[in-house]
């Protein structure tokens, strides 16, 4: 991986958060959540699965310098589902003990959310390309 003179950030294209971004994230976001509804998940799943993306989001852009982005997506992917199983215990009455399972599992929820963010921001450079570069 070739890295930029400061040695901190990989030579990668800057991250851009403009309006062409935003849409393309509220659109790929209401396309997931109707392909939830019509496979029919509880509303649990769709309050689940909006924190797990914003929460990768934030993260991803909050550790914006670092080298491995996809290792705090599956971190932080780890945390939220430790954090909402423990509270769902706790609402339930159930017993506080967590299962080693879920760690593989929180493992695999941020990584399938770092690829959605992924491509959607990669949607969104490309259709950023594709409309500024026109040739006279």
């Amino acid at each position: 991986m070739k890295m930029n003179k400061d040695l901190r950030t990989p030579l990668t294209d800057t991250l851009r958060f403009d309006l062409l971004t935003v849409f393309s994230v509220l659109t790929m976001w209401g396309i997931l959540l109707t392909a939830m509804r019509l496979i029919g998940i509880p509303p649990f799943g769709f309050a689940f699965v909006s924190l797990l993306l914003v929460s990768v989001g934030a993260a991803r852009f909050v550790f914006l310098g670092l080298n491995h982005p996809r290792l705090i997506s599956m971190g932080t992917g780890l945390f939220i589902t430790l954090i909402v199983e423990m509270t769902l215990r706790r609402v339930q009455g159930l017993p506080g003990g967590l299962g080693v399972a879920l760690i593989p599992l929180g493992i695999a929820y941020g990584a399938s959310a770092d690829l959605f963010i992924s491509s959607t921001l990669r949607l969104a450079q490309w259709m950023r390309s594709s409309f500024t570069n026109r040739s006279s």
